[in-house]
């Protein structure tokens, strides 16, 4: 069954409560998972082996200087700390920790002021489920 994209949403996480990204207008979220060749000679087919996972996860937003999740992610950028996000749903989604690697800010004339936000997984991102 299809979803739908507005349905899916990033949030900043802060003890219990989760915060929306405000002026979402998408993201994306990769995960990666490392492989070692472990082929031989003794066959025609390559051979793998799961290694280290990582996450990644960009977000685009409407710049909102009021908004907690922006200036968070604001914030570590600038100062390197830690933040946790829920990306999804609380019902369907990932959680995970991270550090946001860049944020930048982009203006046009007759348009809105939009920010980017690349946000790097510091360990495991789990699932969430209802």
């Amino acid at each position: 069954m299809a979803i739908a994209g507005k349905d899916r949403r990033v949030y900043l996480v802060n003890s219990d409560t989760n915060t929306v990204v405000k002026g979402e207008q998408n993201y994306s979220l990769t995960i990666n998972n490392a492989l070692i060749d472990t082929s031989d000679k003794d066959s025609d087919w390559d051979t793998k082996l799961s290694s280290t996972k990582s996450w990644s996860l960009s977000v685009t937003a409407n710049a909102d200087t009021t908004d907690a999740s922006q200036i968070a992610f604001l914030d570590s950028a600038m100062e390197g700390d830690e933040i946790e996000v829920l990306i999804g749903s609380t019902a369907d989604g990932f959680k995970g920790k991270g550090f946001v690697e860049s944020a930048s800010e982009s203006s046009e004339r007759g348009g809105v002021v939009s920010r980017d936000f690349s946000i790097q997984g510091n360990g495991a991102l789990n699932k969430v489920t209802a």
